[in-house]
């Protein structure tokens, strides 16, 4: 069975930001379900929460398959740290990173990471675990078209989630992706695409109804 690491490097957010609590890291816990799909076991480390010195030695222990991370601008320098350290700690994982700044930047992990996933990372999965599993890289740099139909998805995984460090924020969701518009503070278009696309309404009660498991106290979106 291919192990699979989903590691959210730790934030780097205003005292606003950081008011408003911990967020789960909803496109990692989306990448769970997709890998799970595809018979790989999925452990989630959220290092706002656990050092990175554990992170690497689990890896050093269990040299994972796959290691995959997600990047923001504001968390590039720490996503770099975390795959050097990861990197020597297991020479043969194969380090993936994706999320918005590997979508917007991806030439700013040429050889930093094994695989760049530009766009939404799900229908990418496969390819991965394939690359994985045969120890061969098809391409350094994978690019998937937006997922037209969202309630195809399987909901995220929160399963993977400490849900004590979410608690308040656990019912967060995607309802939608993409956006038609041209904020200048906002770069959802060029991560997501313009073509605005939603879920059902039947789709999005249905994860209601999950979240009810995990005592959710409220619904964001």
């Amino acid at each position: 069975m291919v192990l699979v690491y989903l590691v959210k490097p730790r934030s780097v957010e205003s005292c606003e930001e950081e008011k408003k609590g911990a967020f789960p890291p909803l496109g990692l816990l989306y990448l769970s379900s997709a890998f799970r799909i595809y018979g790989c076991s999925v452990k989630f480390y959220d290092l706002d929460f656990t050092k990175v010195n554990g992170l690497v030695d689990d890896v050093s222990s269990e040299n994972p398959e796959i290691i995959a991370l997600t990047s923001t601008t504001p968390s590039y320098h720490n996503t770099v740290k975390v795959i050097q350290r990861v990197r020597e700690a297991s020479p043969s994982s194969i380090i993936v990173v994706g999320g918005p700044h590997a979508t917007l930047v991806p030439e700013d992990f040429r050889n930093v990471a094994d695989i760049v996933v530009v766009g939404e990372g799900e229908n990418a999965a496969s390819e991965i675990v394939e690359s994985a599993v045969g120890k061969h890289l098809k391409k350094p740099i994978i690019k998937r078209p937006p997922v037209e139909d969202l309630d195809k998805l399987p909901f995220p995984d929160r399963s993977i989630l400490n849900i004590e460090q979410y608690h308040e924020n656990i019912g967060a969701m995607f309802t939608s992706r993409g956006c038609p518009y041209n904020c200048l503070f906002c770069t959802t278009r060029f991560i997501m695409g313009r073509k605005f696309r939603a879920r059902s309404p039947i789709n999005i009660v249905e994860e209601w109804r999950m979240l009810k498991k995990y005592n959710a106290p409220k619904i964001r979106s």
